[in-house]
């Protein structure tokens, strides 16, 4: 009765394993839905229309470094080389204590941040991909006894955000949604 059971747990997987392999369906997004033309990209100034300063600095150095790391393009040092712009908007910043000390004092405070986000090619001025409400948030802790090691803890967080936006934006880009 064994072996019945192990001959259709093999089957099964099998027939698993085949239907993925045979259909054509991948795990992971290509940029298929990119033009190849598209080789070169500029990484454009974020705006910020928020109070945050630096805000924009950490998002572009975020857009560069995932650019870079995931290959798919090359960076372009300058607007007029690029074959495509990803820049955008910093919305909005508003940052909200999450968690409480026994003394009624943040403990956590979390910080959401809203953006326009855009990949445009530099000739057509055609739009590849663009999202009006693109988000993130990250939470970081508050240490009630040491600024400097809760404005470090902030600015950790907004490289975070940064970094974490950048990776989801790319995802999207590149697996066209």
């Amino acid at each position: 009765m064994k072996t019945f059971d192990n001959i259709y747990a093999a089957a099964f997987i099998i027939c698993i394993i085949l239907t993925f392999t045979s259909c054509g369906y991948h795990f992971g997004p290509g940029h298929e839905n990119i033009d190849r033309s598209i080789q070169a990209v500029f990484i454009d100034i974020f705006q910020n229309d928020t109070s945050e300063a630096h805000l924009e600095t950490y998002m572009r150095k975020a857009f560069i470094d995932e650019l870079i790391q995931r290959g798919h393009f090359k960076s372009a040092n300058q607007r007029s080389v690029a074959d495509a712009i990803l820049g955008g908007k910093i919305k909005t910043f508003t940052v909200s204590p999450i968690a409480y000390r026994s003394n009624n004092k943040a403990a956590v405070e979390r910080i959401h941040i809203t953006m326009e986000v855009f990949f445009v090619e530099q000739k057509t001025q055609k739009i590849i991909w663009r999202d009006h409400r693109f988000s993130g948030m990250v939470d970081y802790g508050i240490d009630a006894t040491n600024l400097m090691v809760t404005k470090n803890a902030r600015k950790n967080a907004l490289i975070k955000l940064s970094n974490d936006s950048a990776e989801r934006a790319f995802l999207l880009i590149l697996s066209g949604f």
